[in-house]
């Protein structure tokens, strides 16, 4: 997503472009369940999972085609170094626990076996160049290699606990996690020892990624997510909005990142994982792996072979400005959209310096459509006063998963007059609203009189002070006709008509 920002003062615009629908399916050619995909670039990757399935695109998913292995076991990792070499992990648990390592050096057609392992399973591997790599799994065990895989040595078991994920910066600084109850383990001697830090969470974590040695992430069960930001010395907890467990994650800057995981979650983060909005994933099927070539273009993978992409980040749709000004002691907010998706409407929030946001409107969304739309809403301002606002909108689709715009701040300055507004509804059967506004603290009378000057209610008597004020008007027990409405303050006075239609 990109965000293009142009400031007038007063005016402030967002223009935030995006290109195509959301997630869609693709068509992978089986029903196996997906573990795991890796794409070197927006058109060559892989997914592999149950049954020794795999299956390459070289076109972005257009085309799949099926580098399946004769096997029951199933691959739960996968990883490339560049589109000759990859490797695999395979593990099964019927009859006898086992893993493996395989290797292709012709992009998947033909695998080779580099490791057995009995006794174990193996859940991860990773690469940081074509000779470094490392594989991991259940009760704590561990391996590495620093040739590409002619050999692979073990450094553990070390721990009991089953290891899910690992990432390494290099061939010596690198991290791994898993059911750890409370700590992530990190080396810098590739592995030859490890220091435990300690985690705000004792769930498991499956995935751990980084973007850099500062910046990184983790996902696990019961939908938590935590970051660091200081080389993983302390990890705080994100608002997944999620109590699902997720499987995998990634980060294409120190912003933007996906996670999925069971009952078909996607969610996404735009302020480095604080906080996530779920995306439609368009099935309810658990998902495992998630994989992207660049802001916009991703894949995910899961049960009953899906496969999905995206060539806009997941957004559904896709708005393209999103602008306000002030005019008259009111926030005209306007937006356009070029594609809409499955678009129930925008509620619009508002907050003031607090950031403390607050419901103010909605707008009724097109539903689908690929023609440009124009939006717009009116803050009336009420009770607000003189400062910066801001607005964003919260962008509903039709199965209630919703995703924020970018925020817009507007400078409001306000400028009271003496002012009685028209009634509204006018005509109106049996209340109205009547509005008002006095510059200083004044004595104020708002009275209704029928058509032959006979004072009918006193709305308002008594001193007010500087203000804009509603008051609601009732008129059950009248007669429809044409009735008069006069305010009084101090030198300032000024009557306007009302009609009663019964």
């Amino acid at each position: 997503m990109k965000t293009l920002l142009i400031s007038f003062g007063f005016l402030i615009i967002f223009l935030t472009i995006s290109v195509y629908p959301q997630w869609t399916q693709q068509n992978s050619g089986t029903t196996n369940r997906f573990m795991t995909c890796f794409f070197l670039d927006e058109n060559t990757g892989w997914a592999a999972g149950n049954l020794g399935t795999i299956v390459k695109t070289t076109n972005g998913g257009q085309n799949w085609i099926s580098q399946s292995i004769s096997t029951t076991d199933h691959v739960h990792s996968i990883f490339f170094t560049d589109p000759l070499n990859g490797w695999l992990v395979l593990y099964e648990f019927v009859p006898d626990r086992h893993g493996s390592i395989m290797h292709t050096t012709n992009g998947g057609d033909s695998w080779t076996t580099q490791l057995s392992v009995w006794g174990f399973s193996l859940h991860r591997i990773f690469f940081t160049d074509s000779n470094n790599g490392y594989a991991l799994g259940s009760n704590g065990i561990f391996y590495k290699t620093t040739n590409g895989g002619q050999y692979w040595y073990e450094i553990s078991p070390f721990y009991s606990y089953w290891l899910y994920s690992t990432f390494f910066f290099d061939s010596n600084r690198g991290w791994i996690g898993g059911g750890l109850e409370g700590y992530f383990l990190r080396t810098s001697n590739g592995g030859q020892s490890w220091s435990s830090i300690s985690l705000p969470v004792t769930d498991r974590m499956m995935c751990l990624y980084f973007i850099n040695e500062a910046n990184g992430w983790a996902c696990g069960a019961n939908g938590k997510i935590l970051r660091t930001t200081n080389f993983g010395i302390d990890w705080l907890i994100g608002n997944s909005g999620v109590n699902v467990e997720l499987r995998d994650i990634q980060f294409i800057d120190q912003n933007e990142g996906w996670s999925v995981g069971l009952s078909g979650r996607i969610i996404h983060s735009t302020d480095g994982g604080a906080n996530w909005n779920q995306q439609s994933s368009g099935t309810n099927s658990n998902l495992f792996g998630v994989h992207f070539a660049n802001e916009l273009t991703g894949w995910v993978v899961g049960d009953n072979g899906i496969i999905l992409k995206t060539n806009n980040g997941g957004v559904p749709v896709e708005l393209t400005s999103f602008s306000g000004v002030s005019v008259a002691g009111r926030i005209q907010l306007n937006w356009t959209t070029a594609t809409e998706i499955n678009n129930l409407g925008f509620e619009i929030e508002r907050a003031a310096g607090n950031k403390d946001w607050r419901l103010i409107g909605f707008v009724e969304g097109k539903g689908t459509t690929t023609e440009f739309q124009n939006y717009s809403f009116i803050d009336d301002m009420f009770g607000m006063q003189s400062g910066n606002i801001f607005y964003r909108l919260k962008q509903i689709d039709y199965d209630g998963t919703f995703e924020y715009s970018n925020e817009i701040a507007i400078e409001f300055t306000l400028k009271l007059n003496f002012e009685l507004e028209q009634n509204y509804p006018n005509p109106f059967n049996p209340a109205t609203t009547i509005r008002y506004s006095i510059p200083v603290t004044q004595l104020v009378t708002l009275t209704v009189y029928n058509s032959l000057g006979e004072a009918i209610i006193n709305l308002v008597n008594e001193i007010k002070e500087a203000g804009t004020y509603e008051i609601d008007f009732d008129g059950t027990s009248l007669p429809s006709g044409i009735y008069l409405y006069t305010l009084s303050a101090g030198n300032f006075m000024q009557t306007k008509k009302l009609i009663l239609l019964k």
